[in-house]
């Protein structure tokens, strides 16, 4: 999701990571969830290269607001603050009716309200599996992969409904 929107974003972390990988040779690696896009791309480089390393899932740490925590909420100004804190109610209302009954009546209406809200640029609100990241109808090993800008702070979140 993310790759169409930022072309050679994972080729350049993939690159990176092999190198840390083939420098470090851990035994272990830690992940976050946040950037579940990132996780599995990881996932498949351990794999892909037959390296004898532990990817240990690390499941996002959310604030108050039920948003996952990121380093660059910290440079919101206090109106951008206000506004994210609004963005965040209208995607946790939307994700219970999500994890209740998931439909693209839903999603639609997250997109809307985040649009009617002022959100202008959302570059995914998806469901995808967990597995594969394919396209998904059922909440069984799904999450809600979102991406929008908050002015020009991109805000990307995902989050398990089952």
């Amino acid at each position: 999701l993310c790759d169409l929107f930022r072309l050679g974003h994972f080729d350049g972390v993939t690159t990176i990571v092999k190198i840390l990988f083939d420098l470090i040779r851990p035994s272990r690696v830690f992940f976050g969830e946040k950037d579940f896009q990132q996780l599995k791309i990881i996932e498949q480089l351990i794999i892909q290269n037959n390296l004898s390393i532990n990817l240990i899932k690390c499941p996002s740490i959310r604030g108050l607001n039920g948003m996952s925590l990121s380093s660059r909420y910290s440079t919101f100004s206090q109106d951008q603050l206000i506004k994210f804190e609004q963005c965040a109610k209208i995607i946790n209302f939307n994700l219970l009716n999500l994890k209740k009954n998931l439909n693209q009546k839903t999603l639609d209406n997250l997109e809307n309200e985040l649009k009617n809200f002022g959100i202008s640029k959302i570059e995914y609100c998806e469901v995808r599996d967990e597995e594969n990241l394919t396209l998904s109808q059922i909440n069984e090993k799904s999450r809600l992969f979102i991406a929008f800008y908050l002015n020009k702070i991109r805000v990307i979140d995902n989050f398990i409904l089952y």
